[in-house]
């Protein structure tokens, strides 16, 4: 009985010949390359760390297939086998090597050409600016550097020299009556705002005002001696917190005793608010303090003129007595 052969035999003893040639060319391109790693004829510690991984990862990744292709020949099962997560693992490594490669492979063609044709050969190609050179439109890195900046050698010679060199700094006038003035115009402005919002303001507002007066729901026609619009707030939000949350919260004893009334406060109660206009006022003696602070500025001013001009006196006088 004749043996079934393959249709794909023919082709796997051809690519075993052509193995076999490969590994022999290798054979004769690494040895040599070794022996010179061996003896520290070739230096290899300056390289590319990322080649490094790579090669060692491709190193491992054959090594797991040749085994693969063992275990196949062999017949033996390779379910649930180590070798095939170790392949899959070390395939997505390699997948995921390749966008760092291909950002670092200006720089692993620098390395190459300069091994090939050294160093000064590739700063003449890249003096030259050759326009068939794809790397010399690349920017250098070098150039980011001032060549006319001061190393700390210099600054140390210069240190030593005992010689004081001035700081090119330029000057800034400090300004400082801008300062205190935009301060006393934010505290005007919410000294005012405040006093705008008074009990005793708001009255007068309503009282003089065009537009129609706001009736409040709780206080009615009396709305220029009610409850403030403060506490018609806190009411509002204390309403709205119980029907959101259905509950009904606790009030003192004084929230009780102004709902009995009605939330309408008697005529002399208004005299409490009388203090409003303590911002005006307060308003008013800043601006005092500033015309103060003015007619004092020029006071010192004129006695210390006065002083000089005694003083100028006084050497005059002298002059001649001594000579």
């Amino acid at each position: 009985m004749a043996l079934e052969v393959h249709p794909q035999t023919p082709e796997f003893v051809q690519l075993l010949g052509d193995l076999k040639s490969t590994i022999q060319e290798v054979k004769k391109q690494v040895n040599p390359l070794q022996a010179k790693i061996t003896s520290n004829e070739l230096a290899v510690d300056k390289g590319v760390s990322f080649l490094d991984v790579k090669y060692h990862i491709l190193l491992q990744y054959l090594t797991d297939i040749a085994f693969f292709i063992y275990l196949k020949l062999e017949g033996k099962s390779i379910e649930n086998h180590a070798v095939v997560d170790d392949l899959i693992q070390l395939r997505v490594i390699l997948e995921k090597m390749k966008p760092v490669e291909q950002k670092l492979k200006y720089q692993i063609d620098k390395l190459v050409r300069a091994a090939t044709i050294g160093i000064e050969g590739l700063n003449e190609e890249a003096g030259k600016g050759s326009v068939s050179d794809p790397f010399a439109f690349k920017p250098n890195p070098q150039n980011l550097v001032d060549k006319n900046a001061k190393t700390k050698e210099d600054e140390e010679e210069a240190a030593a020299s005992g010689i004081y060199k001035a700081p090119k700094l330029a000057p800034v006038h400090f300004d400082e009556g801008s300062t205190a003035k935009s301060k006393q115009d934010r505290e005007q402005a919410r000294l005012l705002q405040r006093a705008s919002k008074s009990r005793m303001m708001q009255d007068l507002i309503a009282e003089y005002d065009d537009r129609p007066e706001e009736v409040n729901a709780y206080s009615g026609i009396n709305e220029g001696i009610g409850i403030s619009n403060e506490e018609d707030r806190k009411m509002r939000e204390r309403e709205a917190y119980e029907e959101e949350n259905f509950i009904r919260m606790t009030l003192s004893k004084k929230e009780m005793k102004k709902i009995r009334k009605g939330g309408v406060k008697r005529f002399e109660d208004e005299f409490e608010h009388l203090n409003d206009f303590t911002n005006l006022a307060a308003i008013q003696a800043v601006e005092e303090q500033e015309k103060n602070s003015l007619s004092l500025l020029k006071r010192k001013k004129t006695r210390q003129q006065l002083r000089d001009d005694d003083d100028n006196d006084e050497d005059e006088y002298s002059g001649p007595s001594q000579v």
